[in-house]
């Protein structure tokens, strides 16, 4: 198929929105067949490597290839300091922030919406102003459980593998937005696992185009403890990402008043308080 004719049926697609799973396959096996078709300048000006990798990831069972080893690298050098009681936001502040930019998707955000934009083609966003973030519940559950497996060309990796997983909210919020948590597992060679997890929302209700949307307090506390461990006082809920952190070697829950989720913890917002006991 030409890229012409590749355009030509990614065009009504994107107009209407992506709504599915299947659709989100749909796009990226195109995406990666317009890849492969670009000629070497064209490589000079923009280079897709991030949004090459989630294409692939989409694609397939297992994930290990150059791109896969670099973020694996990237994870094993986090594993050496957290699993040691170090905290993520003490990394040093390039490993930090890709780490970040890599969990949050950052990267593969920018570069679909570029390769989007350089085709002549619609974005994510022209339906909805969360459009990414709804791609993205859809995306991540596509990849789910598919791992990033560690070669022997990392055998002194002291991890083997990163899988994703995604928790849903029991039930939607009271203006309708769905909360949702990525989950990035790493597995260790002695079968010990830690979490790197980022919350996002959507909304339910869609939008037919750019609206404002509110902002609101997001609090959250330890189940165990009652400590907060996190709180947000202006999260706006147009953007994906909310909040990122991490539980190395032990179990985690956060809980407090609000949206309960399937992995037992729940966020509250408005005002910040304690959960009952």
């Amino acid at each position: 198929m030409t890229p012409p004719q590749i355009i030509g049926k990614l065009g009504p697609l994107l107009d209407a929105g992506i709504t599915s799973e299947v659709q989100v396959v749909y796009l990226l096996v195109a995406v990666r067949k317009l890849l492969e078709q670009r000629q070497p300048e064209e490589d000079e000006y923009l280079k897709f490597d991030y949004l090459k990798f989630h294409c692939d990831w989409a694609l397939h069972a297992k994930l290990d290839g150059r791109m896969a080893q670099r973020i694996l690298r990237l994870f094993d050098a986090a594993n050496l300091q957290l699993r040691d009681g170090g905290k993520l936001e003490n990394l040093p502040d390039y490993q930090h922030r890709e780490i970040e930019f890599i969990s949050k998707m950052t990267y593969f955000e920018r570069e679909l919406a570029q390769f989007l934009e350089s085709y002549g083609l619609p974005s994510l966003d022209k339906n909805r102003p969360d459009g990414f973030a709804h791609f993205l519940h859809l995306y991540a559950k596509v990849i789910e459980d598919c791992p990033l497996v560690v070669t022997d060309k990392n055998k002194d990796a002291s991890i083997v593998s990163v899988t994703i997983s995604v928790d849903f909210a029991k039930a939607s919020q009271d203006d309708g937005d769905m909360l949702f948590k990525v989950n990035w597992t790493v597995l260790d060679r002695n079968g010990l696992s830690g979490n790197i997890y980022v919350i996002n929302s959507f909304s339910l209700k869609g939008f037919n185009s750019m609206t404002e949307v509110g902002s609101f307090h997001l609090t959250g506390y330890d189940a165990v403890t009652g400590k907060q461990v996190f709180a947000l006082p202006n999260y706006a809920n147009t953007r994906h990402q909310c909040w990122l952190s991490h539980a190395w070697y032990r179990s985690h829950r956060v809980d407090c008043r609000g949206y309960p989720l399937e992995s037992g913890w729940r966020i509250c917002r408005g005002r910040s308080r304690l959960p009952a006991s």
